[in-house]
């Protein structure tokens, strides 16, 4: 339940959140998910005060409170809720509300490897051993995917696999996604086999009464508090795929198939200056050029109209009868 004091600083937060330019959804997550943490923190029986909230809000208390997250929210929930955590811990720091920032350390829940993803992580490692390309590394893993999703078992008999390949790609593309199954396969069959996935045993329950959504999600944003900004938009980042890469049989090039399209490169000022070079010396030939026709056609028309003069440059001799 909230108190007079979480309340304030839930509207204190909200005041330093205005300045931020975070949208509406991000502005009433932080605040829901701070109400959310003063609820669970009441229900363990405690109250937080001006005079006990520094020794309340400790790295113990959080790392219990991440606990609590993990075995009772989805990952990217707890993991927004930490991260609202961590931003309120960082506000109450620069306001002299804590002496320190108690979530310094406060990590991010990991999601747990597929058995999927835990042999392509591998496979990824022995295609960089083996020197392969970046072009290279994803092409086999986009094949291994797809070889997965046909058969989960990974089954190394693939005459039901290449059917389906002929029947459904290009005789190139077909040969290719075979490639890379037979490769696997390979990789499987080389490799010592994976140890079972360990499932993490649930965190103990520190929550004396259950929290019903009720009791945080009734009133995420108070009245009296202003009003958001306007959401900002956010720029878009690439980010490059950091994958490995593998060596194909030598009948098959999975480096020319084709990459995306890389982002166009700035022109140097060097490239800028040769090709302003390379344009002017070709005017220069080209006037040149034009320069010597109009001199020959300009001599041939006088030759025509003088027809009995014979013209010598090295000499002034009058024209012959």
């Amino acid at each position: 339940m909230a108190t007079d004091y979480t309340e304030s600083l839930r509207s204190k937060f909200a005041q330093f959140l205005g300045p931020l330019g975070v949208s509406h959804n991000t502005y009433k997550n932080y605040l829901s998910d701070l109400l959310h943490f003063f609820d669970w923190y009441a229900s363990l029986g405690l109250t937080l005060s001006p005079e006990n909230i520094a020794d309340s809000l400790t790295p113990t208390q959080l790392a219990h409170y991440r606990d609590h997250l993990i075995s009772h929210s989805p990952v990217t929930t707890a993991n927004r809720r930490l991260s609202t955590l961590r931003r309120f811990c960082q506000f109450a720091f620069s306001q002299n509300i804590l002496p320190s920032d108690p979530s310094a350390n406060l990590s991010n829940i990991s999601q747990p490897l597929t058995a999927q993803e835990a042999i392509l992580t591998r496979f990824r490692s022995f295609l960089k051993s083996e020197g392969a390309s970046i072009v290279t590394i994803k092409n086999y893993l986009s094949d291994a995917r797809y070889f997965m999703q046909f058969s989960p078992q990974l089954d190394p008999d693939l005459s039901a696999y290449t059917l389906h390949l002929q029947a459904t790609f290009s005789p190139s593309t077909a040969l290719r996604r075979l490639s890379s199954a037979k490769k696997l396969v390979y990789f499987l069959q080389s490799q010592p086999p994976l140890p079972p996935l360990e499932t993490p045993p649930p965190a103990p329950e520190l929550v004396p009464t259950p929290i019903t959504p009720e009791t945080y999600l009734s009133e995420v944003v108070p009245e009296d508090l202003p009003p958001p900004p306007p959401p900002i938009p956010s720029s878009s980042n690439q980010t490059l795929l950091n994958q490995l890469d593998l060596s194909f049989p030598p009948e098959i090039s999975h480096e020319t198939s084709i990459p995306p399209s890389p982002p166009p490169s700035p022109v140097s000022p060097n490239r800028t200056t040769s090709y302003s070079t390379s344009r002017l010396s070709t005017i220069i030939i080209i006037v040149t050029l034009v320069g010597c026709i109009l001199t020959a056609i300009a001599a041939y028309l006088l030759a025509r109209s003088e027809p009995g003069q014979i013209i010598d440059p090295s000499s002034t001799s009058q024209p012959l009868p």
